[in-house]
């Protein structure tokens, strides 16, 4: 067998020798130390899986309450931003462009218009954090985009009482796909 002439360090946990590999893919210096290494990957390996089980079971038994949060937080307000990128703030002149946000009409505690596509629409940071959703304007500026038969039916479910099911929040995430790049805020 031929002999590789440099010098390796072992890749196993506090070993840290140099020594001559035999072969290009020998990555330890000893039999103990390959034992030792296999045994590390093994542990990491069962760690990452129980932590995927438990990351599914989480999901898969999340609250009502909870499931809407995540809903609203990872999936429709991404999707109203990236809908609404370019376009100016619903309550003022702005151009919508980096950070803004998903300012909803009538609050998200509402819930039967929570994830209503005309009741959420982009919102510069000022107006909706800082002048608390500036909502004189933001009526203004909603009559003019959705017209006034929306925003008589906007009226009429903002005053009824809707609870959402696993199932259907299950299907908003499918409706409104999550981004790859989308940071969560």
């Amino acid at each position: 067998m031929m002999r590789i002439h440099s010098d390796r360090v072992c890749k196993a946990p506090d070993c840290s020798k140099r020594f001559q590999p035999y072969n290009s893919t020998q990555i330890v210096c000893s039999l103990p130390c390959a034992i030792i290494l296999a045994t590390e990957k093994s542990q990491k390996k069962q760690l990452t899986e129980a932590r995927r089980a438990k990351k599914k079971f989480y999901d898969e038994n999340m609250t009502v309450q909870k499931l809407a949060v995540k809903v609203q937080r990872e999936y429709f307000n991404p999707w109203i931003r990236r809908r609404d990128e370019g376009k100016k703030c619903i309550s003022c002149p702005s151009i919508l462009k980096g950070k803004f946000d998903a300012g909803h009409y009538y609050p998200s505690t509402i819930f039967s218009l929570r994830f209503d596509e005309a009741n959420v629409h982009g919102q510069c940071v000022k107006c909706n954090q800082h002048l608390h959703g500036n909502l004189i304007e933001y009526g203004k500026g909603l009559l003019k985009r959705i017209g006034p038969e929306e925003m008589a039916r906007l009226d009429s479910l903002a005053h009824t009482a809707r609870h959402w099911t696993r199932d259907e929040l299950r299907e908003l995430m499918e409706m409104y796909p999550k981004e790859k790049n989308v940071k969560k805020k």
